[in-house]
């Protein structure tokens, strides 16, 4: 093996994987490539990931590995709008101050696990305490609580009009895990 890559076997990558993205792995983890074994799935990089968490890799590496197999909650359109992604709807209350989140039906991880509000609370909640230097992307302290079976609410002190903006991103922090996957990792 030659510095800079690393063999991983396909089952433990996409176990990895997984909690780093909602449907995105299943189509990587399908790929072995020609040279490999069926058992192998080979990712070359310029140096070795350190960690495989989002939510507290600060890499730059770590930016191109998530990305390539993450979702967000949200997507810019061409015109620069953002739209839910992973969510069927959401609405910005009091300015921004508290906003909802409506956790689309029938997204599962590669796990199994349905991504339902419990699974994207628990997300934003590690996003929030995370020491990742991109928290702060995410505005002042805030409180997460899942609403309902397939509801978040996020409720900061004051108003943080940005924070859909800020999720938009499935590179390192913004990502959603796989909760199930994360804690048998």
């Amino acid at each position: 093996m030659s510095e800079g890559t690393f063999d991983i076997e396909r089952r433990k990558f996409t176990k990895l994987a997984g909690t780093v993205g909602a449907a995105g792995a299943v189509g990587i983890a399908g790929c072995a490539g020609s040279s490999g074994s069926s058992n192998t799935y080979r990712f070359g990089l310029g140096s070795e990931m350190d960690i495989l968490d989002p939510h507290v890799d600060t890499s730059a590496r770590g930016e191109v590995v998530f990305g390539a197999f993450s979702e967000p909650l949200f997507h810019f359109t061409p015109d620069s709008e953002v739209v839910p992604h992973l969510l069927s709807d959401y609405e910005v209350l009091d300015g921004g101050q508290r906003y909802v989140f409506t956790v689309e039906d029938g997204i599962t991880f590669h796990d199994g696990e349905e991504l339902t509000g419990e699974v994207v609370a628990w997300n934003l909640e590690r996003l929030f305490s995370s020491s990742n230097p991109a928290r702060g992307n995410l505005g002042p302290e805030a409180t997460v609580e899942e609403t309902g079976e397939m509801e978040v609410e996020v409720q900061y002190e004051e108003p943080y009009p940005i924070l859909p903006s800020y999720l938009t991103y499935n590179t390192s922090s913004m990502t959603i895990l796989s909760k199930a996957a994360y804690e048998s990792a």
